[in-house]
């Protein structure tokens, strides 16, 4: 049997015919859960890679997130505003 990828098309579940790189996040974690003892821990394996990759991008991400919301939720506005008019002034 070859090696599965990311652009392996699915021979299986709910998103069979579809490369793994389009399936939605939720179907991978789902694959993460449910593969890894089965006939089919080739893809557990390369489900757990594609989200610990994923992860690693996430970091800073969330943080920009959370800064964000904190900032709203204290009327300061947002850390990057879709534009200019929406920049509440600066105090000091």
């Amino acid at each position: 049997m070859r090696e599965a990828t990311p652009n392996t098309t699915l021979c299986f579940g709910k998103y069979k015919g579809r490369k793994l790189k389009d399936v939605p996040p939720s179907y991978v974690e789902w694959m993460v859960e449910k593969l890894k003892d089965t006939t089919l821990h080739h893809w557990w394996v390369l489900a757990d890679q594609m989200i610990k990759e994923r992860q690693k991008d996430q970091p800073l991400l969330d943080l920009e997130k959370e800064a964000d919301r904190i900032l709203r939720e204290a009327g300061c506005g947002y850390l990057v505003p879709n534009n200019r008019k929406n920049r509440p002034p600066f105090r000091r």
